[in-house]
């Protein structure tokens, strides 16, 4: 791991921001426009689980930039209030802010 920590640290904002709009653009595309709340949550999760290969390595890779770097854009993206910080709550409970 101290060498993907190494590689990690080189991440800009600009990179991560990209990342978390393609994330959230893949699943905006994938849910089913009448989906909502938990339904839209339980979608997200199947997707990310590996109903959709793209998005679950695009979602591993977010949850890994956050994770190791336990700061910057994805790290506080995954803290606020929204579906992607839903499915990663329900996927993993409230161990770590980014877990």
């Amino acid at each position: 791991m101290l060498g993907n920590r190494w590689v990690l640290q080189g991440v800009t904002e600009g990179y991560e921001q990209q990342l978390w709009e393609e994330l959230n653009k893949l699943l905006a595309d994938a849910i089913p426009p009448d989906a909502s709340g938990d339904d839209a949550v339980d979608a997200m999760v199947a997707l990310v689980n590996g109903a959709d290969t793209e998005i679950a390595e695009l979602y591993a890779q977010v949850r890994t930039i956050a994770w190791e770097q336990c700061e910057g854009y994805l790290w506080e993206r995954l803290r606020e209030d929204n579906p992607i910080a839903a499915v990663k709550r329900r996927l993993c409970g409230h161990l770590h802010p980014a877990r």
